[in-house]
């Protein structure tokens, strides 16, 4: 990646391809590909299709993962495709078999949505995940990027619907006159 970074695109794509193991071939093509994304390099779109059509073979967890990755990487040169991917990056996480995997692939996708600045799919996400733990963590980190973004001084109005069951709060009662 740092060969991308600095011009090499050539180079680092060549050297990625000289990497013995396909899966860490794959995410070296995809961070080539975020890389000439940003610049809006054609080769994004040849590099993502190629990430994508590996990711179609991996296991469930992979695939999201690698799914999301890409939304994130085509976020500017392609949004339609990108929110493609994120849509069925959930939706694999969301079906994956077995209640601790699908918790897992749910929190980790909540977290890159969370990384990428996708705060409202990272809050959609986050709501799916049925354990209580990993649920709060995956919405702590959540309120913790909204923090950090929030401009100092200023109240934000909170991102959760007050009409929502899982979340509502309590009205506090003021006197009447």
């Amino acid at each position: 990646m740092a060969l991308a970074r600095s011009g090499q695109p050539d180079r680092a794509e060549e050297t990625a391809r000289s990497i013995g193991t396909q899966q860490f071939m794959m995410g070296a093509l995809l961070d080539i590909s975020a890389v000439l994304a940003k610049s809006g390099d054609t080769r994004t779109k040849r590099l993502a299709d190629e990430v994508e059509a590996y990711a179609r073979t991996a296991g469930a967890t992979k695939q999201a993962d690698i799914m999301w990755r890409l939304s994130v990487t085509l976020a500017n040169t392609d949004p339609d495709r990108a929110r493609s991917h994120a849509d069925e990056a959930e939706h694999i996480a969301a079906a994956t078999g077995g209640a601790e995997p699908r918790t897992s692939a749910l929190q980790r996708l909540a977290g890159a949505a969370t990384s990428s600045g996708d705060y409202d799919h990272a809050e959609r996400i986050a709501d799916t995940i049925s354990e209580p733990r990993p649920k709060a963590e995956a919405l702590a980190d959540l309120a913790a990027a909204l923090a950090v973004i929030a401009p100092a001084g200023r109240q934000t109005s909170p991102t959760r619907s007050a009409s929502s069951p899982q979340h509502s709060q309590t009205p506090t009662s003021r006197p009447q006159p």
